[in-house]
């Protein structure tokens, strides 16, 4: 027996029901493409590091085609040194913790990058979402930093020279090397305290102007010339008033703008004149 539907379906219901159906479509492809064409390489990972997934952005940091990347764990492309670092921040993932950072190095092919790492479980029940972003150039740049830093300070303690860096914003030196000290005559003292260089000057230079407003001159030459030689006479508690000639080079240390202050003492070069 056929029965027949005195009512048949409304088109218009019909309709509605085909556009409910394609929006209900339409938040998980809109969240497919944002995955998909990020500009940030992501990957889904489980507690193990195993790659179920990642984006095009992530096959290109790799170099590697997707197909021979899914399957595989992420381990496989870190340096030895870092994976133990990548296991407990994996395990702090899936124990529930919040979102959580690190660095590693990876190893591919004969490529070396260093990664910045982040990632949140969220509502993801065995698998979480792992953000990746290429941070070699920025730690290179780092490292010849440090690097350059580093030889600075070498330099800066070792030579011969009497050297100061003087903070030109506060008006003081900050630091001194032991050539410094031992021309101030401070023996045995590792350490002085910040000073200014009018602290170390008479009141008054050999041609009649205030220490305290010339020595703010010489600096604000200094860094309009890029450098600037002059003629100064010091003065400390442990020895008469004496002849330098002074170089100002402003130098970059770190984040801080500083002069670097040359001493050449000239005691005997005068006494010669007279």
């Amino acid at each position: 027996q056929i029965v027949i539907d005195p009512k048949p379906p409304n088109p218009s219901s019909t309709s509605l029901l085909q556009q409910a159906r394609i929006a209900e479509r339409k938040p998980s492809k809109r969240y497919i493409d944002l995955f998909e064409f990020a500009p940030i390489a992501y990957f889904v990972l489980d507690s193990n590091g195993f790659i179920s997934d990642l984006n095009l952005r992530g096959v290109s940091l790799l170099g590697i085609e997707r197909t021979n990347v899914v399957g595989q764990t992420f381990l496989n492309y870190i340096t030895a040194q870092h994976r133990e670092r990548f296991k407990i921040f994996l395990a702090a993932i899936f124990e529930g913790e919040s979102k959580q950072t690190c660095e590693i190095l990876v190893q591919i092919d004969t490529r070396t990058l260093w990664l910045s790492v982040e990632a949140n479980r969220g509502d993801l029940s065995t698998d979480c979402l792992t953000a990746m972003i290429d941070i070699t150039e920025s730690n290179n740049s780092k490292k010849a930093l440090q690097e350059s830093e580093n030889r600075f300070r070498l330099m800066f303690e070792k030579t011969a020279d009497a050297l100061l860096l003087l903070d030109p914003i506060a008006n003081e030196f900050v630091n001194l090397n032991a050539a410094a000290i031992d021309m101030l005559g401070f023996k045995g003292l590792k350490k002085v305290s910040p000073f200014q260089p009018s602290e170390l000057s008479p009141p008054f230079q050999p041609d009649g102007r205030d220490s305290f407003e010339k020595a703010k001159e010489m600096i604000a030459l200094a860094i309009h010339k890029t450098s600037h030689r002059f003629e100064w006479v010091h003065r400390s508690p442990y020895r008469e008033d004496f002849p330098v000639e002074v170089l100002l080079t402003p130098v970059q240390v770190g984040k801080q703008q500083l002069i670097l202050t040359t001493w050449r003492d000239i005691t005997d070069r005068r006494s010669e004149e007279r």
